[in-house]
């Protein structure tokens, strides 16, 4: 898969040495699951992933799962509520 430029100088700048390894592993999955091959999860997995490779792997394979989850992890701010105080 080509990525997009933004994607792929992320890419670079996060994972640095290790980029070739990032390319890797997303270029892998996209062949197994192409539907995460859509730059917004691309951007997303990249995202949660903060440069670190094996949580690139960790979110790659939730997104596999379920790509919802990746884009609500990395696109909503989910603060807790208590629904009841039971003090």
């Amino acid at each position: 898969m080509t990525f997009k430029e933004d994607i792929s100088k992320r890419i670079k700048a996060d994972f640095g040495e290790d980029s070739d390894k990032a390319f890797k592993a997303l270029n892998d999955a996209v062949e197994i699951i192409n539907y995460i091959e859509t730059d917004r999860i691309i951007r997303c997995i990249i995202f949660l992933a903060d440069g670190n490779v094996e949580a690139l792997n960790k979110y790659i394979e939730a997104a596999i799962i379920d790509a919802r989850d990746v884009m609500l992890w990395a696109e909503y701010k989910i603060e807790p509520w208590r629904q009841c105080d039971q003090n």
